[in-house]
């Protein structure tokens, strides 16, 4: 058998994409697939087809904001994720910086554990990951 691989396409902004991170280990262990991160500006890829992001879209339908709410919810029950997730009180924020943060990293060898941390500061800690202050 082949090996194979994934590539997870992310970017920090998303809930989705932090949720997915974090069930990608069990999921690698489980399956033997391995997964490759490739940082992606989720705006540059909502401009560039012509769409928006679901909390755009979604907001004049009626029912729809609260059962994403509730499948995202769904999901982390599902997974044991109660404790690593709290939905950020400055959502959405811009995530250009965090993500060309995300690209550098990558070429200096440190881009595991950078991911880890922004996500946890993201998605755990509440912080205001565009404010300059925050980031550093």
């Amino acid at each position: 058998m082949r090996d194979v691989s994934v590539e997870f396409h992310f970017d920090f902004g998303s809930p989705n994409a932090y949720l997915s991170h974090k069930v990608i280990p069990d999921v690698e262990a489980r399956t033997g697939v391995s997964f490759t991160y490739v940082p992606v500006l989720l705006g540059g890829v909502f401009k560039a087809t012509g769409n928006q992001s679901p909390v755009m879209a979604f907001a004049g339908i009626r029912n729809k904001p609260e059962y994403e709410r509730l499948e995202m919810m769904r999901f982390i029950e599902r997974h044991g994720l109660t404790q690593a997730f709290a939905m950020n009180p400055h959502f959405p924020v811009n995530t250009l910086a965090i993500m060309r943060g995300a690209v550098a990293a990558q070429h200096l060898d440190v881009f595991k554990p950078y991911v880890n941390a922004i996500y946890a500061a993201m998605w755990q800690g509440a912080q205001k990951m565009d404010d300059p202050e925050t980031i550093g």
